[in-house]
């Protein structure tokens, strides 16, 4: 009664998550195959540190510090005025000549209120490069716990599909053999057809580990992870 109350929730969620309509029916069809994937970590922890959105805003943000404190930097350069004139002179030789000037325009409380903007300005550009260091740290933290449950995930189903599967299919022929010949009884052929059931679900249950891990490396990435078979899945 359990197991059906879960599946009817687990169906619930499903349908809600793909947006199908709550009275659709949604069935299971085929069979449960895992597929190990081949990954490059290198470049996934360095396309996730540089792509990932949240990485994108933040060096958006220190980006935009850093222009904000190089404007600040450049007030300090003073207003320059340049001026020029022609004067003409009349009379009966009349000529002209041209003049000019520069000046430098440097009001007596710029460099102090100014110390102040640039102190500003460091002090939220640092702030936001504390910022986007963390957001990187973060991003490959989330990257090495999905990587570590994978690799966990993926030795647990080794196991059951090199060795528990394989074990308890032969326990399961052995014991219905043994019926058929009249050495066992029906309940040690239950017994063995339970603990095959048993199996099956720690292995469906590993392999759902191993998938919901490599959905946490996504989320994590920030970006789908094409689906490459591994060498050893390969043989």
């Amino acid at each position: 009664m359990a197991a059906e109350q879960e599946s009817i929730i687990s169906t619930k969620k499903l349908k809600l998550l793909i947006g199908a309509d709550s009275s659709s029916d949604i069935s299971i069809k085929g069979q449960l195959i895992f597929q190990l994937i081949s990954l490059d970590f290198d470049t996934l922890y360095t396309t996730a540190t540089l792509s990932h959105p949240l990485a994108r805003k933040a060096y958006a943000e220190l980006k935009q510090k850093r222009i904000r404190r190089s404007m600040t930097w450049m007030e300090l350069i003073p207003d320059i005025h340049i001026k020029y004139f022609k004067q003409s002179f009349g009379g009966e030789t009349s000529h002209s000549a041209w003049g000019g000037g520069v000046g430098i325009e440097v009001p007596l409380w710029f460099l102090t209120k100014n110390q102040g903007n640039i102190r500003h300005a460091q002090y939220q550009l640092g702030a936001k490069e504390i910022q986007y260091a963390a957001q990187q740290k973060e991003i490959t933290l989330g990257i090495d716990q999905a990587i570590a449950e994978m690799k966990v995930s993926e030795k647990q189903v080794f196991n059951y599909e090199k060795h528990a599967l394989q074990e308890v299919k032969e326990l399961v022929r052995i014991a219905k053999r043994s019926y058929e010949e009249g050495e066992m009884g029906s309940i040690e052929v239950s017994e063995a057809l339970r603990s095959m059931i048993r199996v099956q679900i720690g292995y469906h249950e590993a392999v759902f580990r191993y998938e919901s891990a490599l959905a946490d490396l996504e989320v994590a990435a920030g970006k789908s992870i094409p689906i490459q078979k591994s060498q050893e899945d390969e043989k």
